[in-house]
């Protein structure tokens, strides 16, 4: 046997064993990368959620009782100065990363105990089981005082959900969750 280099055998032996550890090496990045992605989605999507109920804990009971006129209201950016202030627009339509947020995708519920869930929950066509469901964890009685509640509906970049849920009252602030 000559000595001096490797068999055809070999070497394409050697070839297929580099490719497939080479293909293993390119899942795995590729992998990483879209975990990567949608991780900062959700970190961003959860960002806009949190600032969105920080905005509207940041009003008196009273202002938004005095502008609430119904058990319950739909707040997006087009009707958000009505029952808020005129800044909301720029709160409930963010850019991040290159992505708008629009009227579908970020809004406000705000209701009474009183109010009736069902109702509520039929209202409108963007609320889904999740949001009837966050709905649903309130509690509506009409002995509840003076509370007004709110719950942030982020749809998110890639139809995750991210809620925020909120009261307000005469107190100042708290969040469900």
């Amino acid at each position: 046997m000559n000595n001096r280099g490797f068999s055809l055998v070999e070497a394409v032996g050697a070839m297929l064993i580099l490719s497939v550890v080479v293909l293993l090496a390119a899942n795995m990045i590729n992998s990483s990368a879209i975990q990567s992605e949608i991780t900062k989605e959700r970190v961003n999507d959860s960002t806009v959620s949190r600032g969105v109920a920080n905005y509207i804990s940041s009003f008196t009971f009273d202002d938004v009782d005095s502008r609430l006129t119904t058990e319950y209201v739909h707040i997006d950016r087009n009707n958000c100065s009505t029952y808020l202030s005129s800044s909301c627009t720029q709160i409930l339509s963010p850019i991040l990363n290159n992505y708008s947020y629009t009227t579908e995708d970020l809004f406000v519920i705000l209701f009474r105990p009183t109010a009736n869930s069902a109702t509520l929950k039929s209202s409108n066509s963007l609320y889904t089981t999740v949001v009837d469901n966050a709905i649903d964890r309130f509690s509506f009685n009409s002995n509840q005082g003076n509370v007004i509640y709110f719950l942030v509906v982020n749809k998110g970049v890639k139809t995750n959900k991210y809620l925020r849920r909120g009261v307000l009252t005469e107190e100042g602030y708290d969040y469900a969750d």
